[in-house]
């Protein structure tokens, strides 16, 4: 069967995303990227824990998009589990390692928007399984 455009689109969002935060934390650890003094500070209130958080939050994401591709139910689970542990995640920096003022305002706006995205990519790969696309 043939991928539809937006299993394609979904697994490039992923990608993406990936990308993007990896290449932040990498300028930002390496002193590339100018950081306000807030930010600075979070990056500074995170341990190793975190960032192997951080990652496995990538690598279930990245996973469920690979197994969306190959059109396999386990992507519905991975990409669950990517989105609730994310969650978990943010919580967790938001109250203990400064999360917030270091994002500010639009920050917010796009972890919203970009959590909003994954449920729906959530509830569209929910309902490829339920139709059986998804073996």
């Amino acid at each position: 069967m043939p991928k539809s455009f937006w299993i394609w689109a979904i697994s490039v969002f992923f990608l993406a995303a990936s990308v993007a935060i990896s290449a932040a934390f990498i300028l930002a650890l390496t002193g590339a990227l100018p950081l306000a003094p807030s930010q600075q500070a979070y990056l500074d209130n995170l341990t190793p824990l975190d960032f192997m958080l951080i990652g496995s939050v990538m690598t279930a994401n990245l996973a469920g998009a690979f197994y969306l591709v190959q059109m396999k139910g386990a992507a519905v689970p991975l990409l669950v589990v990517g989105w609730g542990a994310g969650l978990f995640e943010l919580g967790w920096h938001a109250i203990s390692k400064g999360w917030l003022p270091a994002l500010g305002t639009p920050g917010v706006a796009g972890f919203v928007a970009a959590n909003l995205l994954s449920l729906v990519i959530i509830v569209y790969a929910l309902g490829l399984a339920r139709r059986g696309i998804l073996r």
